[in-house]
């Protein structure tokens, strides 16, 4: 009985996982679309918010949450159990991932406009100038753990976070006074050595906590909200950059506005984040681990 029961429950578990699965990742375009839709002042003039792009996409976004949570809670082992949330870092942990690539991961791509659109680089001279950007990423990330490791993950949060948002204002001042790279570069290594160090910690964040048989399961939570965080930060941050003929204040906006996405990412680890979890604690979830 035992074994006839597990063998028909095996296929409609996959089955429930791939629907779920399905209907997650068309929430997603859904939901992307949505925005651009709402975002893109030409779309809003033309058409209107009632326009049938806006209503479709949105609908289908909250018809595919319904139906992701509803699948979810009817399978025996969902893709991600509510109960996973007990873990301390884990909701505090995505927050904060989903905010950072919409903000410090999009800023990336508006440089790449600054660089081209305004100081007249040619492409080969734009990449060259993102080289000093990446070293100090890579420093700042080795040297992330390290910090988190001696004044916990709160402290080394706020630290990664600070130096980006106050770096993102300097870039924003130089770049509403179309400096060039030279007066850009304080800015950009302060933004660079925040990104760094926050990239690291964040991840960690998010797994704290969580038992080690369900680390694979948090780490690709953790994994979609960066990818839908880059899509998101993207779609809302590019209408802005096209704000105006004036090229250099439209990105200095959009820096400004990613430097309030930092605000509340700060306030979100203020608020959420503890400094340290004690020795041994773990989070025990209320559902069967099935062999």
């Amino acid at each position: 009985m035992t074994d006839t029961t597990s063998s028909t429950s095996a296929p409609r578990g996959r089955h429930l996982a791939a629907l779920a699965l399905l209907a997650f990742s068309h929430l997603i375009i859904s939901l992307d679309y949505t925005i651009v839709f709402v975002a893109l002042p030409s779309i809003r003039t033309e058409h209107g918010w009632d326009a049938a792009p806006i209503l479709a996409a949105g609908l289908a976004a909250v018809l595919l949450l319904a139906g992701f949570v509803a699948i979810e809670r009817r399978a025996r082992d969902p893709l991600l159990p509510p109960s996973l949330f007990a873990a301390p870092g884990l909701a505090p942990g995505l927050a904060v991932i989903l905010m950072f690539s919409a903000t410090f991961g999009s800023l990336l791509y508006f440089l790449a406009q600054y660089f081209q659109a305004v100081l007249r680089f040619p492409v080969w001279q734009a990449g060259l100038a993102y080289v000093p950007l990446y070293c100090v990423i890579i420093v700042m990330s080795s040297l992330g753990g390290h910090v988190a490791g001696r004044l916990g993950l709160r402290h080394g949060l706020l630290i990664g976070l600070v130096s980006g948002g106050v770096g993102m204002l300097l870039t924003a001042w130089a770049m509403a006074g179309a400096s060039g790279y030279t007066g850009l570069l304080p800015g950009l290594l302060l933004y660079s050595a925040g990104m760094g160090m926050t990239f690291t910690v964040m991840f960690a964040t998010a797994t704290t906590g969580v038992p080690a048989h369900r680390q694979g399961v948090a780490s690709g939570a953790a994994s979609t909200c960066q990818q839908l965080g880059s899509a998101v930060g993207i779609a809302l941050l590019v209408p802005l950059s096209q704000g105006g003929p004036d090229m250099a204040h439209a990105l200095a906006a959009v820096h400004v506005t990613a430097a309030l996405g930092v605000a509340a990412m700060i306030a979100i680890v203020v608020w959420r984040v503890q400094p340290r979890l004690p020795a041994g604690r773990e989070i025990t979830l209320d559902i069967e681990v099935h062999k």
